[in-house]
């Protein structure tokens, strides 16, 4: 964040771009903390002058950094800012005691029950004897198809392919140009005689 702030007063028409999952890669699987930097980081870097940032578009909009939860902002800007000698003690502690899947703007402490409505249960409002996957039964009828008929006649050599995979499998190379390399030709080999004089 310095150092960008440092590059725009030094060179003002530099464009800083930056990879910010990077920030919190260690914390892969701890989505609360995870994103959580990734909000705070970009926040700061942006007003100290970030044109780009690498991000999930969805999170950014997602994880506003107003909308964090106060107590992990203070914990991750204790990191980022250098805020306090046991920043990063403090921080790893905190982040034990989170729900994994958690989001920054929701956090819970492990053992904690996410809020919502409380569902009951419903009936299922389909019959037990009905199939979901049989076709229905006013189906049309199957339309019938003539063969294609190939416009192009067939040499005796396409009979005698056409006998053989009949009987066998055939596999074909399409390393053609590796068979090729093999005789070293060289440019006037490729000329010919037609181009010869090219």
């Amino acid at each position: 964040i310095r150092a960008t702030r440092e590059i725009k007063r030094l060179c003002p028409g530099a464009k800083i771009s930056g990879g910010v999952s990077n920030i919190a890669f260690s914390f892969r699987g701890n989505e609360a903390v995870r994103r959580g930097f990734h909000s705070a980081f970009l926040h700061h870097a942006c007003k100290a002058g970030m044109d780009m940032g690498i991000v999930n578009a969805a999170q950014v909009n997602e994880d506003v950094y107003s909308k964090l939860d106060k107590e992990l902002l203070e914990m991750v800007e204790d990191v980022l800012l250098n805020r306090c000698d046991n920043a990063t003690e403090r921080m790893l502690e905190y982040a034990a005691s989170l729900e994994p899947k958690c989001k920054p703007t929701a956090v819970r402490k492990l053992g904690e029950t996410a809020a919502g409505p409380k569902l009951t249960p419903k009936l299922n409002p389909i019959s037990a004897d009905f199939d979901p996957l049989a076709p229905p039964a006013d189906l049309p009828p199957v339309p019938s198809y003539t063969p294609r008929a190939d416009p192009l006649q067939r040499s005796a050599a396409f009979g005698q392919l056409e006998s053989l995979m009949k009987q066998r499998i055939i596999f074909i190379d399409g390393a053609m140009g590796t068979m090729i390399q093999r005789f070293k030709l060289q440019e006037e080999d490729f000329r010919g005689e037609r181009y010869a004089n090219h």
